[in-house]
């Protein structure tokens, strides 16, 4: 089986669009969503969208898959996007406001990518519209929003069973050491290596990566 790679020219858009995903967890994302399993009428879920880094991976693999990301962000930024983190960017802030806003810079990187027709962007709180979103779905789950205690349980308990059954559920800024990240990622998949549902696959820098297997 041949091995399918990034189109070169989404590439470059990808690595000049502010994110926090280097390449080498960028094309495993890709590769996870090529290869999870599931039909048209099973979605990709991106819980996180910042300014679309990671949307344009998974929705690349949507067009090969003939299916459709569902990226879902209130684009306002999370707590480490804010000073005095080194997150914060001053660039992404609104001229009044001073808030984070990103959903400019993620439509126009969503328009110059031509993907549109495989992005389903969802602007708003992802635990308000995970009420709406029917169990057994999708078959791949990506979580990259917010990453305080709270937020990150909260995103993992929501829609780690949304999943159909051999789906991917995807999980970034897994950092073993805590001088290099926050903590409740890694609790998490830590928590993932003692399930019985989920069995573990390889991890690619800070993106860990589990099957469901019940």
């Amino acid at each position: 089986m041949f091995q399918v790679f990034v189109d070169p020219t989404i590439q470059r858009l990808i690595d000049a669009t502010p994110g926090f995903m280097p390449r080498a967890e960028g094309t495993y994302l890709f590769d996870l969503a090529i290869s999870c399993p599931g039909s048209s009428d099973h979605p990709l879920v991106e819980v996180g969208t910042y300014c679309g880094k990671s949307t344009l991976y998974l929705a690349s693999a949507a067009k090969i898959r003939a299916s459709t990301v569902i990226s879902i962000d209130h684009h306002n930024g999370s707590e480490e996007n804010y000073p005095p983190f080194p997150y914060f960017d001053q660039r992404l802030t609104h001229p009044t406001s001073h808030d984070l806003d990103t959903l400019k810079n993620f439509r126009e990187t969503v328009r110059l990518s031509n993907l549109s027709d495989y992005i389903i962007a969802v602007v708003g709180d992802s635990n308000q519209y995970v009420k709406y979103f029917p169990k057994d779905t999708a078959s791949f789950v990506f979580i990259d929003g917010g990453h305080s205690a709270v937020q990150t349980w909260t995103d993992f308990i929501d829609w780690s069973p949304k999943l159909i059954h051999g789906g991917v559920l995807a999980i970034h800024d897994v950092f073993e050491d805590p001088s290099q990240g926050g903590r409740p990622p890694f609790e998490i998949v830590n928590a993932l290596r003692h399930s019985k549902t989920f069995k573990e696959l390889v991890q690619v820098g800070s993106l860990a990566a589990f099957k469901r297997e019940t």
